[in-house]
């Protein structure tokens, strides 16, 4: 979606809808930086692997999550194995179209960063998104006195 909320595959802005609330991440400075980087192809095995990280910020938080505000360095990994072509003067060779779907892919994102809750209480943060299989684990690991908090939800 975009910055007004509007839908649309290439926005910026993700509304990450959680058990108990929901925020928005706005992931502009690290699209930036991704549509910049170049994946690593393996015409042999067909095999490619592509990576990039930048700045998300956090906000608008809904439900457990009002108040939420903050950052997080983030990391896209992304690998998997492309199809051959099956017919014509290339068979046998790797696909190269963008809508040919990979015959095994994998995806995690990865970042750190710090969360306010709107409160004076501030958790540092540890996200490993799995994408392969559509599942996000999100944890808030806070030190000290704070509070440790994990929800897992399917996006």
């Amino acid at each position: 979606m975009d910055k007004n909320g509007e839908v649309g595959a290439n926005g910026n802005f993700v509304k990450i809808a959680l058990q108990k609330g929901g925020f928005e991440v706005d992931s502009t400075a690290l699209n930036a930086k991704l549509n910049k980087a170049q994946p690593n192809i393996d015409k042999a095995t067909c095999s490619f692997s592509f990576s990039g990280s930048g700045r998300v910020r956090l906000l608008n938080g809904t439900g457990l999550y009002t108040g939420l505000s903050g950052s997080a360095n983030v990391t896209l990994c992304f690998g998997g194995v492309g199809p051959r072509l099956t017919i014509g003067a290339k068979r046998g060779q790797c696909n190269p179209s963008q809508n040919a779907n990979p015959l095994s892919q994998y995806g995690a994102v990865i970042g750190t960063g710090v969360v306010n809750f709107g409160s004076s209480l501030a958790f540092d943060v540890m996200r490993p998104v799995l994408r392969a299989g559509r599942i996000a684990p999100w944890a808030y690991a806070g030190g000290g006195t704070r509070t440790r908090m994990t929800e897992v939800t399917r996006f």
